[in-house]
């Protein structure tokens, strides 16, 4: 292939390299034919479109930390723990570090909000209660392998960072600041531990882990403004708002107790052995508040400041309030519970608001940053003042939610994909304009759920999903967002983005990423950059259209540009030729490109299909300018040295 223009307008050709997956599809980087989008004027009534990069501007610092991934704790990681070798899988280790994956979210999201990072540390995970509500209440978690610890084995392992999420509705101040502890304090032999309590740094040395783990991204709570995340807080959306920020109390009755991390809404029964223990699901109680009937015909028993002093055979319990924990006797110091029984409870939950849980935390270490994560603009007025270091939000394209799921065809569920874009930037855009200067926003979850898979079956691996998130990127780029994690890193079916163990796929997004990380490394600078004449697409969906290009830029120490365009449209006619204007700069006269594009933009990746590639070449070019060609459904990164 030496003597073919890899890419178009490229005047030679040096080499073209195939990375990651190797494609059954062949694809055609070169067009022989200029085909205008369809949407568009005829070419001669139309000037070309121009991108033209400010290289000598300065719109803040660049953070890797916008390529993160969510990650959850259940089923061993998603089945990326090994648990016979007790390591991480080194295929998906591997992948990861290739895709250069920044922070990796833990413990995850609704599965992760009743986690207890307590019984997830040291040789037995104990057991787990699975955050997500179903019509028959909450169920354990099976296979609680991964924990804390071997979630930074996993992170260190690929090269990434952490974000951890500490859970809301179950945990308190002092719990989180013991979790910062067994995190980020050093181990000092005898000299006892300064906050009082357990040492945990000294645990976490008895563990394994004698150097710290220095997690710096922190964040309270998960989409408690969700009202099936409520759990304890009220359902009047003002009311829980208030409480998650100052904390509150809410009277629960009657409730029927889990045992062993299962709370169905049925509870579960006694098996009528000594000393059983029942939980409260949603603790701390309020010392003195919980009050407990027994049986079919509830019969209430007393509550007693110790077992080990009551009368043999009296109904009796023994409560641990901080933990939710009701125990009853063994027949000698109370009564065995009779099998079968149920237990109930009425007590009152009472909790801190997410300020105190920043206050604890940063008291054990000054340097972490400590996310609120109400996540809409309605939470900015009430925390004007207040302390904390981040505002975390979600920006989801929710087709579910948003009723834009019925695609009449792939196409349109592909235009719905880059409309939904541009919404979710308006909204973070909205969020920074309100929040304090000083108040970076994290995102801790963004991408396109929900979608119609009957008629686009593999819309999340594709090359659909691949521009979406690149276009996502330039919007993060261009916002100065410092923190994003998008999509998950594995899940049922070819959802994740190495789809599901074992059979761990490298989707289109995942090459994406690989292509587009040098934009991002830290310590760049980001750059003005302007598009003129830029075709726009007619969905054909209420008069809405999009723009073709998208395009983002940063330049390194050393005076490099890296330059990333994206070409949203779907048609394989609809390339778009632009001429790149280098504004205050001189190229060595060639330019490095990558690409990651497929025959299609149905076009995709899973354990058997490999349809989309990443190539790269370069095209000579001038000192500060060049023409090239942007093929549909395509993301293009180029690296051109400065002079």
């Amino acid at each position: 292939m030496s003597g073919t223009p890899a890419f178009p307008g490229a005047s030679s050709f040096v080499r073209v390299a195939a990375i990651g997956v190797a494609c059954c599809t062949a694809l055609a980087l070169a067009a022989p034919l200029m085909v205008e989008p369809a949407d568009a004027a005829p070419r001669k009534a139309r000037k070309v479109t121009a991108i033209t990069i400010n290289a000598r501007s300065h719109l803040g610092a660049v953070k890797q930390g916008v390529l993160g991934v969510n990650h959850r704790f259940a089923g061993s990681g998603h089945g990326m723990w090994d648990v016979a070798l007790d390591r991480p899988d080194p295929v998906a280790v591997r992948r990861l570090r290739q895709a250069g994956v920044g922070p990796v979210r833990f413990p995850g999201g609704i599965v992760g909000n009743l986690f207890d990072w307590k019984d997830a540390i040291g040789p037995d995970h104990g057991c787990q209660t699975n955050g997500q509500w179903t019509p028959n209440g909450y169920a354990r978690v099976h296979g609680v392998a991964y924990g804390v610890d071997e979630h930074m084995e996993f992170v260190d392992a690929i090269k990434g960072s952490a974000l951890m999420m500490v859970p809301f509705a179950t945990e308190t101040p002092s719990d989180a600041a013991d979790w910062v502890e067994y995190m980020n304090s050093p181990s000092d032999g005898d000299a006892g531990n300064p906050n009082g309590g357990v040492d945990w740094a000294e645990l976490r040395e008895a563990n394994g882990h004698p150097r710290p783990y220095k997690v710096r991204l922190w964040e309270i709570g998960n989409e408690q403004r969700v009202r099936k995340q409520r759990y304890w807080l009220s359902q009047n959306t003002r009311t829980a708002r208030r409480q998650y920020a100052f904390g509150g109390t809410r009277v629960i009755r009657d409730e029927v107790l889990g045992k062993n991390c299962r709370h169905p809404n049925v509870g579960v029964v006694s098996n009528g052995h000594p000393d059983q223990t029942f939980q409260l699901l949603y603790p701390p109680a309020e010392p003195g508040s919980v009050n407990v009937s027994v049986g079919t015909n509830p019969e209430n028993w007393r509550e007693v400041e110790s077992l080990e002093a009551a009368e043999d055979g009296a109904q009796v319990y023994e409560v641990n309030e901080a933990e939710g924990l009701v125990r009853f006797g063994d027949g000698s110091d109370g009564a065995i519970l009779p099998r079968q029984t149920r237990v109930r409870a009425t007590y009152r939950s009472t909790h801190r608001g997410v300020f105190a849980f920043i206050k604890a935390m940063k008291q054990v270490d000054p340097r972490i940053n400590v996310c609120v994560t109400w996540g809409t603009r309605e939470f900015i007025g009430i925390a004007k003042g207040r302390s904390y270091d981040c505002f975390s939000a979600h920006a989801y394209t929710n087709f579910g939610a948003e009723g834009t799921f019925r695609w009449a065809s792939a196409v349109q569920g592909h235009d719905r994909h880059m409309l939904g874009a541009q919404t979710e930037r308006a909204f973070i855009a909205d969020l920074k304009r309100r929040l304090p200067r000083s108040k970076p926003i994290a995102l801790t979850e963004f991408g396109a759920i929900w979608g119609n898979k009957r008629v686009y079956p593999q819309w999340m691996a594709s090359m659909t999903r691949a521009t979406y998130m690149a276009s996502m990127w330039v919007h993060w780029l261009e916002l100065g967002i410092p923190w994003a994690t998008g999509s998950d890193m594995l899940a049922p079916s070819h959802r994740g983005l190495l789809g599901r163990a074992p059979h761990f796929a490298y989707s289109a997004e995942a090459l994406t990423r690989q292509a587009i990380r040098p934009v991002f490394h830290s310590g760049k600078r980001r750059l003005n950059v302007g598009i003129a004449r830029n075709p726009r697409r007619n969905t054909r969906i209420g008069g809405q259209t999009y723009a073709a290009l998208m395009a983002g830029a940063t330049r390194a120490r050393n005076g490099d540009l890296h330059v990333l365009v994206v070409n949203r449209l779907p048609g394989n006619g609809q390339r778009v030729r632009a001429r790149v204007n280098l504004a205050r700069f001189r190229s060595r006269g060639v330019a490095f490109v990558s690409r990651v594009n497929g025959a299609s933009f149905r076009s995709w990746n899973g354990p058997r299909t490999k349809e989309v590639r990443l190539k790269r070449g370069r095209q000579r070019i001038r000192a500060n300018r060049f023409t090239h060609v942007f093929p549909p459904h395509s993301v293009t990164v180029f690296r051109i040295p400065s002079r």
